[in-house]
């Protein structure tokens, strides 16, 4: 009867809970709704009323830092799917010579949360081959530190001219910025 009141107080107070967030999101749908609505109705008076407030020359250096931005935002992002697309093949060719059920799913997978900054390849192969090592199949364990080895190895070397290249500077600033 205990277990039964306490999971009959849980489940209340998270139906309770739910039911007093509804009106607070639905509310704050509709605001965000009506404002994006109305900034984006009266865009043409705002930028008209913040260009007065500045000088002509600032307005112009804004406009191309942000059009910079841009640009080098969408490089970058570039440059990520043309690593992500190296890693990826790299991976499903590893994968295929040693053998491992699922290598193209399992490469695109991979190659994909790749991309992620925390995780990366190593966070999916180095744990596998620790487990692999645990259960017994050293053979595999040493095939994923080896690939690892090698996609991290050919990354370091591509990603400075490929992403300084896609953002539109010297692949030698690109590794400073990238290691400092």
């Amino acid at each position: 009867s205990t277990n039964l009141t306490d999971l009959l107080k849980s489940i209340t107070k998270g139906a309770y809970i739910t039911a007093v967030s509804i009106p607070e999101t639905l509310l704050f749908i509709i605001i965000t709704i009506l404002s994006t609505f109305f900034i984006s109705s009266d865009r043409e008076k705002i930028s008209k009323f913040f260009t007065s407030q500045f000088p002509e020359s600032w307005i112009n250096k804004i406009k191309n830092i942000i059009n910079d931005m841009f640009s080098a935002l969408l490089g970058y992002i570039k440059a990520q799917l043309i690593l992500m697309a190296i890693t990826f093949t790299e991976l499903f060719i590893g994968f295929t010579l040693i053998r491992i059920k699922y290598s193209l799913l399992l490469a695109f997978i991979i190659s994909i949360l790749d991309a992620l900054p925390i995780l990366g390849t190593g966070g999916f192969l180095v744990p596998w081959s620790i487990y692999s090592f645990l259960t017994g199949n050293v053979r595999i364990g040493v095939s994923l530190l080896i690939l690892y080895g090698i996609i991290l190895t050919v990354r370091q070397l591509i990603e400075p001219k490929i992403v300084g290249t896609q953002i539109g500077i010297y692949p030698l600033v690109t590794l400073i910025a990238m290691y400092s």
